[in-house]
């Protein structure tokens, strides 16, 4: 609530019937360490999660989180937390060294080592 207040406009608000709300929506955005190692679960209950839901978990660690299983399973769109991992490796890059990095190729190489492929270092070893 305290949220909604501070943005102070119609771009958010705070949900008292998050089942009524999840079925008029569109997307699902987990922003709460549940389904991080360590903590389990999901943020909201599965039953809620249909397939009209696009759904994005920011959680990366795992990258397969059971929100995202869940989602895939029931046909939503997802956008696992990794994109998010990438893009905040990109910013920090960036205020740290002052230099633009690729974020593309960021994305390629964390890919890579999310896949369980061998890097070219690893294969050079």
């Amino acid at each position: 609530m305290r949220l909604a207040k501070r943005f102070g406009d119609d771009r958010v608000s705070a949900v008292e019937d998050l089942e009524r709300a999840l079925a008029d929506a569109q997307g699902l955005v987990n922003a709460t360490p549940i389904g991080m190692l360590g903590h389990p679960g999901t943020a909201v209950p599965g039953r809620l999660v249909h397939d009209g839901l696009w759904v994005s978990d920011v959680v990366y660690f795992p990258l397969e989180t059971e929100l995202v299983r869940l989602a895939r399973s029931r046909g939503c769109r997802v956008v696992p937390g990794g994109g998010m991992a990438v893009h905040q490796a990109v910013g920090a890059f960036e205020y740290f060294t002052g230099r633009v990095p690729d974020a593309d190729r960021m994305s390629r190489h964390f890919a890579q080592l999310t896949s369980g492929e061998p890097t070219t270092a690893e294969q050079s070893a």
